[in-house]
């Protein structure tokens, strides 16, 4: 009976600490480790471990998870137009004249580090917007941060910036970025283009 009794007691101290433990891990915001530590308490699979085994899966499913959550804060501040584009699913189809070797090579980021520019050129609605969303992913997956842009917004927010006395403030923060992606460029200079012979074939009457 004294055995049984100790027994018990032992039980509920264990149960006691364990549960202390799990509070002081959500305390600490490692909720994911406190989920793990419940999952490993009450499956007796885990038992076989040694307590080295056991404390790194913990680890390997906290690291996970905060890198999963700053991957997913990293792709939604970068505010793209295809928030799912990835290199691995991009068509190349013969008309399209994509090269594979290329993109394949630029989703290393490499380019990022050697501070190169990536030119995207196309007819519309050939799916530059998605290979461009989809390299950029590609460097957020390397925790790079990106920003995408339509080159008509990026001009009427420095306008506004402007008139609000914080243009720096805004180009700071644009400098911050590891890639800037802006969409549309060209299509802008273009319209700009016609204007100004518009404007010129105007003054000259």
């Amino acid at each position: 009976m004294e055995l049984l009794a100790a027994l018990n007691i032992t039980k509920e101290v264990i149960i006691m600490l364990n549960n202390n433990t799990i509070t002081k891990l959500h305390e600490l915001k490692l909720n994911s480790m406190a989920q793990a530590f419940k999952d490993q308490i009450k499956d007796n699979t885990f038992s076989s471990m040694t307590f080295e085994e056991r404390f790194g899966l913990i680890i390997d499913i906290e690291w996970n998870k905060r890198k999963n959550s700053r991957l997913l804060r990293l792709i939604k501040s970068a505010e793209y137009t295809f928030n799912n584009a990835c290199v691995e699913d991009i068509e190349y189809h013969q008309d399209r004249e994509l090269d594979k070797t290329l993109i394949i090579r630029l989703s290393t980021c490499n380019y990022i580090q050697d501070n190169h520019n990536v030119v995207i050129f196309g007819a519309t609605g050939s799916g530059k917007t998605y290979i461009s969303n989809a390299l950029g992913i590609s460097a957020n997956r390397n925790f790079y941060t990106v920003k995408y842009v339509r080159l008509p917004d990026l001009l009427n927010e420095i306008a506004i910036a402007r008139g609000e006395g914080n243009y720096r403030k805004l180009i700071k923060k644009y400098a911050q970025t590891k890639l800037l992606i802006i969409d549309e460029w060209l299509f802008v200079c273009d319209k700009l283009k016609v204007n100004q012979n518009i404007n010129r074939k105007m003054n000259r009457n």
